[in-house]
């Protein structure tokens, strides 16, 4: 039909008197009886009475799947713009119930807003019709249709939480990104497609790819985005770049501890009649362990959420230490710059924000890649060479209890530092008080409030630089594990991977980079660099120096 055509058909319809409109509604719940409450029963039920009383059909507004507490619904808003541009006179449901089960709305739609636009409102199996007086028991019957939906809600929840608190598996609409449904719809199981993309993410993130870099390397392979990949699963198109994975994303697919095998259940919940999904803290969700078949391992994982403590960059270029390096000064984490030198080549540097008194702390990733590497080497011939001789010195360690009774002049230190900032704390209470007393005057008062804020932050700035160099002890219980796993991490580096985030973070826990005036040398500063360990560092060193000072 042409244009021009159903503009005047409309015309025509919108000046002819009893243009009625059918409306049927079905939520999921009202589903249960399917003979009484299909959309089909409602149509044939309403064609016929409007047929039966002369009334001219203008259109059929159908609401398949959609709750009676909400009234925002595409058939009811459609509906509502078609009388408020004159087309309709009479809207016809089966009953109330069709039309809402918000008391407060449908009173509202009762009273107003059909009065209001001149419409006729008929609810067949409930007797009411808006041309005649409304009878009283109306809005009793509006609410009972609340009370209804409310303890239909109420019953869905019950089950939600005793299927939350059991663990039983509920099929959501799609499986999580990495898996499938079994035949059987009642596990998952993991999808030969998604999974190795998901191990990829976690795999290129680990290799120090940013989010952005991930997103460039899956968009170059023309790996399909989530939503895409759902599309193509149902033969329907996609409507928008099919490879574009936004950065949210990303960050979900690595932050999901689902990809360990877990099933989590209560992550958010809604209030009866309300829109807003609520999420519920991590700490009140209930997690089951090993319940599905693991995309990576909980090694993987652990390291994935360590990076994200790290200063992450806008590019793909590899940097194995995020979130490991520090500098020795003020304790904060390095950060990774890439810029185009003097030369015109780009380089990569790790630099502290905070300047010193000998400017910014920072080393060439191509010079720290060089010391890691002597340094990993070295370490690897001389535990390996002397293996059960490194294992039975852990192991006397063990026995004599000697590895917690080592306290270092560093934990001396920050103890003194913490009790040197409690004390300027009292004694800035002090002098605010003498002050209000009277006391002293105000010139006196700010110039000492200033030397001790002053001093506060020098110590504040202590107090992490001590943490870092006494937070890598290793308990007794977990000694020899920690050895042993150390051990194989070693025995598995070679030339291939020795720069590797995964191979240096399981076998590096932390490397602190401080920069030093030269004697000798003004133009040139120093670095000093200590790296520690992620097992039983203090005793791998000892081990290290007396090996060398028996060579």
């Amino acid at each position: 039909m042409k244009l021009i055509e159903r503009i005047n058909l409309k015309v025509i319809q919108k000046r002819k008197k009893n243009n009625a409109a059918i409306y049927c509604r079905l939520s999921v719940d009202d589903g249960q009886d399917q003979l009484s409450q299909s959309i089909e029963n409602q149509q044939e039920i309403l064609t016929k009475y409007c047929m039966d009383n002369g009334f001219n059909i203008f259109n059929i507004y159908i609401d398949d799947g959609f709750t009676g507490t909400s009234f925002d619904r595409p058939g009811l808003n459609k509906l509502k713009l078609d009388i408020e541009s004159g087309f309709i006179d009479i809207v016809v449901t089966k009953d109330l119930s069709r039309l809402g089960r918000d008391h407060i709305e449908m009173g509202i739609f009762l009273e107003r807003y059909f009065p209001d636009n001149n419409i006729r409102y008929i609810a067949v199996n409930d007797n009411v019709d808006t041309s005649k007086e409304l009878d009283d028991y109306v809005p009793i019957k509006s609410m009972v249709n609340e009370l209804y939906a409310k303890d239909i809600s109420k019953k869905i929840r019950a089950t939600q939480k005793f299927q939350r608190e059991t663990g039983a598996f509920r099929r959501s609409a799609y499986p999580l990104y990495g898996y499938q449904y079994a035949n059987d719809g009642t596990t998952r199981i993991l999808d030969p497609e998604t999974a190795p993309i998901v191990a990829k993410i976690f795999d290129l993130f680990i290799k120090g790819y940013s989010q952005s870099g991930i997103s460039d390397y899956l968009r170059e392979n023309k790996i399909l985005c989530p939503r895409a990949y759902e599309y193509s699963k149902i033969d329907k198109e996609y409507p928008y770049d099919p490879y574009s994975w936004r950065y949210t994303t990303i960050v979900t697919i690595l932050q999901n501890k689902e990809y360990l095998g877990y099933y989590i259940k209560g992550k958010s919940t809604k209030r009866f009649k309300s829109k807003k999904v609520i999420q519920i803290p991590e700490e009140n969700r209930f997690l089951f362990k090993n319940v599905f078949d693991p995309i990576i391992s909980k090694e993987t994982y652990e390291l994935a959420q360590k990076m994200f403590t790290g200063t992450r960059i806008n590019t793909a270029v590899y940097n194995p230490y995020s979130g490991i390096t520090y500098c020795g000064i003020c304790g904060q984490q390095l950060r990774f710059i890439r810029h185009k030198a003097s030369s015109g080549s780009y380089e990569e540097r790790l630099y502290c924000k905070n300047p010193n008194e000998y400017g910014k702390a920072t080393i060439k990733l191509d010079d720290l890649n060089e010391i890691i590497r002597k340094e990993l080497f070295s370490l690897k011939e001389i535990i390996l060479k002397n293996k059960e001789s490194f294992l039975a010195m852990a192991q006397e360690r063990l026995s004599n209890c000697k590895f917690d009774k080592i306290v270092d002049e560093n934990t001396i230190k920050l103890d003194l530092t913490k009790k040197r900032i409690d004390e300027l704390d009292n004694y800035i209470l002090k002098l605010f008080q003498q002050y209000e007393d009277g006391i002293i005057i105000k010139d006196m008062y700010q110039k000492l409030l200033n030397e001790y804020e002053n001093e506060k932050k020098i110590l504040e700035v202590e107090v992490k630089k001590y943490e870092l160099l006494t937070s890598n002890n290793e308990s007794d219980e977990t000694l020899l594990n920690s050895i042993n796993e150390f051990i194989n991490k070693l025995d598995s580096l070679d030339d291939d991977n020795y720069n590797s985030s995964y191979i240096i973070k399981n076998i590096i826990s932390k490397i602190i980079i401080t920069t030093f005036k030269q004697e000798d040398n003004k133009l040139t500063l120093g670095k000093e660099i200590i790296i520690y360990y992620k097992a039983c560092d203090s005793l791998i060193k000892e081990f290290i120096n007396g090996d060398k000072n028996d060579d």
